[in-house]
């Protein structure tokens, strides 16, 4: 019988993920690094999210991947994963998704958690599993309300219709004090667009043209955001936030019919 499969990051180990993955950001934001465990702590990865740069290469405008979706759904996930697993987990270095021998010996669901949890990191859930981030998000920090004063009296559109704030968080798990706690991913701020604004997006299309359009019409903060560094799916979250602010999208909760 083989001896059971244990691995867990050395400190070392941690330090050489935290060198490649900002050398591999060549000057651009460096994406944060979490740790997922299984088996009480005996089996961990690092790994990093799935950039919308990549979603859109691998899969967006992947004509064979969309050809298989529709004939086999199924191979199509399998291919999904292995982008997946190729290009995000970073430690063990030797893990192998295409090695089905090397998958095998793992407790059953341990891979599939693996792929859930770097797609949830990726912003295709909002409700994300405990993990621990070992290497901080390089991002600006919450801007003060000084500073989003100074945004809104600088954007013509968010000086007319203000500024709406949309913070994604991500739980964590602090080993040394054995409690959750919440660290921010990224925090957007944007405004509602105006009749002008969708008129000339519609123009465009229904395509990527006038997602883009719209963002940099109304996302005022981060300026001069890079969305194909960003978590795949955290783009159209703000865009879908934008319209529901500009009355456009699915109805706002919090607006209604009250009684007088």
């Amino acid at each position: 019988m083989s001896d059971p499969i244990t691995h867990v990051p050395t400190a070392e180990d941690i330090a050489r993920v935290k060198e490649r993955v900002a050398a591999q950001a060549n000057g651009a934001p460096v994406p944060p690094v979490f740790r997922k465990s299984f088996a009480e702590g005996k089996i961990s990865f690092l790994y990093r999210w799935y950039s919308y740069g990549e979603y859109t290469n691998d899969i967006l405008e992947n004509q064979s991947y969309r050809a298989q979706a529709e004939k086999n759904p199924e191979e199509a996930q399998k291919y999904l994963r292995m982008k997946v697993f190729q290009k995000c987990v970073l430690w063990p270095e030797t893990f192998n998704p295409l090695a089905r021998e090397e998958l095998q010996p793992y407790p059953a669901g341990v891979v599939g958690r693996l792929f859930d949890s770097i797609m949830e990191t990726s912003g295709f859930t909002e409700n994300v599993l405990p993990d621990t981030v070992v290497l901080a998000p390089d991002m600006p920090q919450e801007p003060t309300p000084e500073e989003v004063e100074a945004l809104r009296l600088a954007h013509p559109l968010a000086k007319r219709f203000g500024v709406l704030g949309k913070p994604f968080f991500m739980e964590s798990f602090n080993y040394e004090t054995r409690e959750p706690e919440l660290v921010p991913l990224r925090y957007y701020l944007y405004c509602p667009i105006d009749r002008a604004t969708l008129v000339a997006s519609r123009e465009l299309g229904e395509d990527d043209a006038a997602i883009d359009f719209v963002l940099s019409k109304a996302t005022v903060w981060p300026q001069n955001i890079d969305w194909a560094q960003e978590p795949a799916n955290y783009r159209d979250w703000v865009f879908n936030s934008i319209l529901v602010a500009s009355g456009c999208g699915p109805e706002d909760p919090s607006s209604g019919v009250e009684e007088v």
